[in-house]
Protein backbone atom coordinates (compact mmCIF):
# COMPACT_ATOMS: atom_id res chain seq x y z
CA UNK A 1 0.00 0.00 0.00
CA UNK A 2 1.20 3.44 -0.85
CA UNK A 3 1.60 6.18 1.31
CA UNK A 4 1.27 9.55 0.48
CA UNK A 5 3.75 12.42 2.03
CA UNK A 6 3.37 15.96 1.42
CA UNK A 7 6.65 17.41 1.03
CA UNK A 8 7.97 21.19 -0.11
CA UNK A 9 11.10 21.11 -2.71
CA UNK A 10 14.23 23.63 -1.13
CA UNK A 11 14.42 24.86 -4.47
CA UNK A 12 11.65 26.50 -5.96
CA UNK A 13 9.69 26.32 -3.15
CA UNK A 14 6.32 24.54 -4.59
CA UNK A 15 4.51 21.72 -2.99
CA UNK A 16 4.74 18.40 -3.64
CA UNK A 17 2.59 15.02 -2.99
CA UNK A 18 4.99 11.80 -3.46
CA UNK A 19 3.75 7.96 -2.48
CA UNK A 20 6.37 5.25 -1.28
CA UNK A 21 5.38 2.02 -0.78
CA UNK A 22 8.16 1.50 1.87
CA UNK A 23 8.03 4.23 4.74
CA UNK A 24 10.39 3.06 6.63
CA UNK A 25 13.59 3.68 4.38
CA UNK A 26 14.62 6.69 2.33
CA UNK A 27 12.66 7.08 -1.37
CA UNK A 28 13.03 10.04 -3.86
CA UNK A 29 10.86 11.66 -5.86
CA UNK A 30 11.12 14.78 -8.87
CA UNK A 31 9.99 18.06 -8.69
CA UNK A 32 7.55 18.46 -11.18
CA UNK A 33 8.04 22.27 -11.15
CA UNK A 34 11.82 22.41 -10.99
CA UNK A 35 13.00 18.96 -11.32
CA UNK A 36 14.95 18.83 -8.12
CA UNK A 37 15.28 15.43 -6.77
CA UNK A 38 14.06 14.92 -3.30
CA UNK A 39 14.73 11.93 -0.94
CA UNK A 40 11.68 11.63 1.89
CA UNK A 41 10.86 9.30 4.17
CA UNK A 42 6.71 8.37 5.18
CA UNK A 43 5.14 9.74 8.56
CA UNK A 44 5.93 7.02 11.53
CA UNK A 45 5.88 6.68 15.08
CA UNK A 46 7.66 7.92 17.24
CA UNK A 47 8.27 10.88 15.15
CA UNK A 48 12.41 11.15 14.04
CA UNK A 49 14.43 12.49 16.64
CA UNK A 50 17.74 13.58 14.17
CA UNK A 51 18.27 14.20 10.72
CA UNK A 52 20.14 10.90 10.28
CA UNK A 53 16.77 9.08 10.97
CA UNK A 54 15.11 11.00 8.63
CA UNK A 55 17.45 10.37 5.51
CA UNK A 56 19.70 7.22 6.45
CA UNK A 57 21.17 6.78 3.07
CA UNK A 58 22.33 9.71 3.04
CA UNK A 59 24.82 9.47 6.03
CA UNK A 60 27.73 6.71 6.08
CA UNK A 61 27.88 4.24 8.77
CA UNK A 62 29.91 5.06 11.58
CA UNK A 63 32.73 2.78 11.97
CA UNK A 64 33.32 0.92 14.68
CA UNK A 65 35.99 1.89 17.20
CA UNK A 66 38.81 -0.08 17.12
CA UNK A 67 40.07 -1.97 20.34
CA UNK A 68 43.51 -0.67 21.56
CA UNK A 69 46.59 -2.96 21.26
CA UNK A 70 47.14 -4.90 24.68
CA UNK A 71 50.10 -4.05 24.80
CA UNK A 72 49.42 -0.28 25.05
CA UNK A 73 48.32 -0.60 28.37
CA UNK A 74 51.63 -2.29 29.29
CA UNK A 75 54.32 0.21 27.65
CA UNK A 76 52.33 3.01 28.87
CA UNK A 77 52.65 1.93 32.77
CA UNK A 78 56.52 0.80 31.78
CA UNK A 79 57.88 4.46 30.28
CA UNK A 80 55.94 6.33 33.14
CA UNK A 81 57.42 4.33 35.93
CA UNK A 82 60.85 4.91 34.05
CA UNK A 83 60.30 8.48 33.92
CA UNK A 84 58.66 8.24 37.72
CA UNK A 85 62.16 6.78 38.83
CA UNK A 86 64.52 8.87 36.84
CA UNK A 87 62.73 12.39 38.46
CA UNK A 88 62.50 10.83 41.75
CA UNK A 89 66.10 9.84 41.62
CA UNK A 90 67.63 12.88 40.23
CA UNK A 91 65.36 14.78 42.79
CA UNK A 92 67.17 12.47 45.23
CA UNK A 93 70.81 13.58 44.35
CA UNK A 94 70.26 17.26 44.53
CA UNK A 95 68.98 16.55 47.95
CA UNK A 96 72.11 14.62 49.25
CA UNK A 97 73.79 17.52 47.56
CA UNK A 98 72.19 20.86 49.68
CA UNK A 99 72.56 18.61 52.52
CA UNK A 100 76.21 17.85 51.83
CA UNK A 101 77.28 21.55 51.47
CA UNK A 102 75.76 22.28 54.44
CA UNK A 103 78.51 20.35 56.54
CA UNK A 104 80.86 22.42 57.96
CA UNK A 105 84.36 22.86 56.78
CA UNK A 106 87.48 25.24 55.16
CA UNK A 107 89.69 25.03 52.90
CA UNK A 108 92.97 27.62 51.79
CA UNK A 109 92.54 30.01 49.05
CA UNK A 110 95.77 31.01 47.29
CA UNK A 111 97.11 32.68 44.26
CA UNK A 112 99.25 35.09 42.36
CA UNK A 113 98.30 38.37 41.64
CA UNK A 114 100.04 39.98 38.36
CA UNK A 115 102.06 41.99 38.03
CA UNK A 116 103.90 40.93 40.95
CA UNK A 117 106.65 43.92 40.37
CA UNK A 118 103.70 46.07 41.27
CA UNK A 119 104.20 48.59 45.00
CA UNK A 120 102.33 47.42 48.15
CA UNK A 121 99.59 44.65 46.64
CA UNK A 122 97.24 43.79 48.83
CA UNK A 123 94.43 40.76 48.80
CA UNK A 124 91.71 41.17 50.30
CA UNK A 125 89.78 37.51 50.94
CA UNK A 126 86.04 37.50 52.33
CA UNK A 127 83.51 34.33 53.06
CA UNK A 128 80.60 33.06 54.52
CA UNK A 129 79.91 33.79 58.40
CA UNK A 130 81.51 37.42 58.13
CA UNK A 131 85.32 35.78 57.27
CA UNK A 132 87.80 38.54 56.47
CA UNK A 133 91.10 38.22 56.29
CA UNK A 134 93.82 41.35 54.45
CA UNK A 135 96.90 40.14 53.33
CA UNK A 136 100.13 41.65 51.85
CA UNK A 137 102.51 40.59 49.35
CA UNK A 138 106.06 41.31 48.00
CA UNK A 139 105.93 38.69 44.99
CA UNK A 140 102.12 38.75 44.48
CA UNK A 141 101.54 35.30 45.96
CA UNK A 142 99.17 35.01 48.42
CA UNK A 143 97.50 32.49 50.74
CA UNK A 144 94.77 32.62 53.52
CA UNK A 145 93.58 29.47 55.39
CA UNK A 146 90.57 28.66 57.15
CA UNK A 147 88.57 30.17 54.39
CA UNK A 148 84.72 28.78 54.55
CA UNK A 149 82.68 26.65 52.53
CA UNK A 150 80.87 28.89 50.57
CA UNK A 151 80.89 32.17 48.75
CA UNK A 152 84.70 33.88 48.46
CA UNK A 153 85.10 37.18 47.38
CA UNK A 154 88.92 37.94 46.82
CA UNK A 155 89.96 41.53 46.17
CA UNK A 156 93.32 42.55 44.98
CA UNK A 157 94.84 46.18 44.58
CA UNK A 158 97.83 47.94 44.50
CA UNK A 159 98.67 51.75 44.14
CA UNK A 160 98.22 52.81 40.78
CA UNK A 161 96.37 49.84 39.39
CA UNK A 162 93.03 49.14 39.41
CA UNK A 163 91.31 47.03 41.63
CA UNK A 164 90.84 43.35 40.65
CA UNK A 165 87.72 41.25 42.13
CA UNK A 166 87.44 37.27 41.66
CA UNK A 167 83.96 36.05 43.22
CA UNK A 168 83.96 32.01 43.66
CA UNK A 169 81.47 29.48 45.12
CA UNK A 170 83.86 26.63 47.18
CA UNK A 171 82.05 23.52 48.82
CA UNK A 172 82.77 19.61 48.76
CA UNK A 173 79.96 18.91 46.24
CA UNK A 174 80.50 21.94 43.93
CA UNK A 175 83.08 24.34 43.03
CA UNK A 176 82.80 27.30 40.08
CA UNK A 177 86.17 27.19 38.93
CA UNK A 178 88.35 24.18 37.93
CA UNK A 179 91.37 23.30 38.92
CA UNK A 180 92.84 24.19 42.84
CA UNK A 181 91.54 27.10 44.56
CA UNK A 182 95.33 27.50 46.08
CA UNK A 183 96.31 28.51 42.60
CA UNK A 184 94.00 31.44 41.90
CA UNK A 185 95.42 34.46 39.06
CA UNK A 186 94.26 38.13 39.86
CA UNK A 187 95.56 40.56 37.11
CA UNK A 188 95.82 44.08 38.00
CA UNK A 189 95.88 46.89 34.94
CA UNK A 190 97.72 50.52 35.82
CA UNK A 191 94.74 52.51 36.20
CA UNK A 192 92.44 54.21 39.25
CA UNK A 193 92.53 52.27 42.15
CA UNK A 194 88.91 53.80 43.06
CA UNK A 195 88.21 51.31 40.12
CA UNK A 196 87.09 47.65 40.49
CA UNK A 197 87.22 45.16 37.56
CA UNK A 198 85.03 42.33 38.87
CA UNK A 199 85.04 38.65 37.51
CA UNK A 200 82.48 36.31 38.65
CA UNK A 201 82.25 32.98 38.21
CA UNK A 202 79.52 31.94 40.12
CA UNK A 203 75.69 32.48 40.21
CA UNK A 204 75.64 31.68 43.68
CA UNK A 205 76.60 34.51 45.92
CA UNK A 206 76.35 32.57 48.96
CA UNK A 207 75.81 28.84 50.68
CA UNK A 208 72.17 29.49 51.48
CA UNK A 209 71.55 30.79 48.62
CA UNK A 210 73.29 27.43 46.69
CA UNK A 211 71.49 25.24 49.00
CA UNK A 212 67.66 26.96 48.82
CA UNK A 213 68.13 26.63 44.60
CA UNK A 214 68.95 22.81 44.65
CA UNK A 215 66.69 22.01 47.35
CA UNK A 216 63.84 24.04 45.42
CA UNK A 217 65.08 21.76 42.63
CA UNK A 218 64.87 18.84 44.57
CA UNK A 219 61.14 19.90 45.66
CA UNK A 220 59.78 20.68 41.98
CA UNK A 221 61.56 17.49 40.96
CA UNK A 222 59.56 15.39 43.82
CA UNK A 223 56.39 16.88 42.25
CA UNK A 224 56.77 15.64 38.83
CA UNK A 225 57.43 12.53 39.72
CA UNK A 226 54.38 12.80 42.08
CA UNK A 227 52.39 13.28 38.25
CA UNK A 228 54.08 10.88 36.28
CA UNK A 229 53.30 7.88 38.98
CA UNK A 230 49.54 9.10 39.12
CA UNK A 231 49.82 9.59 35.40
CA UNK A 232 50.81 5.68 35.55
CA UNK A 233 48.17 4.51 38.28
CA UNK A 234 45.97 6.22 35.93
CA UNK A 235 46.20 3.72 32.59
CA UNK A 236 44.68 1.05 34.38
CA UNK A 237 41.61 2.85 35.65
CA UNK A 238 41.02 4.43 31.79
CA UNK A 239 41.76 8.09 32.92
CA UNK A 240 43.40 9.24 29.67
CA UNK A 241 43.38 13.04 31.14
CA UNK A 242 45.92 11.83 33.77
CA UNK A 243 47.99 9.94 31.71
CA UNK A 244 48.50 13.05 29.23
CA UNK A 245 49.43 15.09 32.50
CA UNK A 246 52.04 12.28 33.31
CA UNK A 247 53.40 12.26 29.88
CA UNK A 248 53.68 16.16 29.72
CA UNK A 249 55.15 16.43 33.27
CA UNK A 250 57.69 13.94 32.00
CA UNK A 251 58.91 15.89 29.15
CA UNK A 252 58.97 19.71 31.10
CA UNK A 253 60.33 18.44 34.22
CA UNK A 254 64.28 18.12 33.01
CA UNK A 255 63.97 21.65 32.06
CA UNK A 256 63.66 22.48 35.79
CA UNK A 257 67.70 21.78 36.15
CA UNK A 258 69.02 24.06 33.44
CA UNK A 259 66.61 26.85 34.22
CA UNK A 260 67.29 26.77 38.17
CA UNK A 261 70.91 26.94 36.92
CA UNK A 262 71.93 23.86 39.28
CA UNK A 263 72.91 22.09 36.32
CA UNK A 264 76.68 22.96 36.70
CA UNK A 265 76.83 21.12 39.80
CA UNK A 266 76.88 17.91 37.40
CA UNK A 267 76.82 17.60 34.06
CA UNK A 268 76.12 13.77 33.82
CA UNK A 269 73.15 14.20 36.37
CA UNK A 270 71.71 16.74 33.90
CA UNK A 271 72.18 14.07 30.90
CA UNK A 272 70.19 11.40 33.16
CA UNK A 273 67.72 13.65 33.94
CA UNK A 274 67.21 14.32 30.43
CA UNK A 275 66.18 10.27 29.49
CA UNK A 276 62.92 11.01 31.06
CA UNK A 277 62.13 13.44 28.09
CA UNK A 278 61.88 10.75 25.42
CA UNK A 279 59.36 8.78 28.03
CA UNK A 280 57.18 11.18 28.18
CA UNK A 281 57.29 12.03 24.13
CA UNK A 282 56.42 8.21 23.39
CA UNK A 283 53.69 8.45 26.23
CA UNK A 284 51.92 11.56 24.45
CA UNK A 285 52.15 9.44 20.74
CA UNK A 286 50.27 7.07 22.95
CA UNK A 287 47.78 8.44 24.72
CA UNK A 288 46.70 11.95 23.04
CA UNK A 289 44.92 9.82 20.04
CA UNK A 290 42.12 7.90 22.05
CA UNK A 291 42.34 10.99 24.53
CA UNK A 292 40.91 13.41 21.31
CA UNK A 293 38.67 10.50 20.32
CA UNK A 294 36.95 10.16 23.74
CA UNK A 295 36.37 14.22 23.52
CA UNK A 296 34.82 13.85 19.82
CA UNK A 297 31.11 14.03 19.83
CA UNK A 298 29.44 10.43 19.50
CA UNK A 299 27.54 9.70 16.56
CA UNK A 300 25.14 6.79 16.48
CA UNK A 301 25.55 3.60 15.06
Amino acid sequence: MATPVDLRCPHCGAYVTAYTAYPQITSYTRCPHCGTVLPFVGPREPAPLYSWEVYPGLYPPTPLPTPPSRYRGPALVGLLLAATLVLAGLGGVYAWVGGDALQPGSLTVGGTVSPGTATGIWVLVQGENGFSENVTTVDGAFSVSHVPYGGVMITAGAKGYYDAQLLLFLSPVYSSITGSPRSLSLTLAPGNPSETTIVDTTAFPDLENFVATVWSGTGLLWIAALFTALGATAVRRGRAPYVVVGGATAIIAPFVVPLLGIDVVNEWWTAIGLLAIPAGVVVLLLALPPFARAQAPVEPL
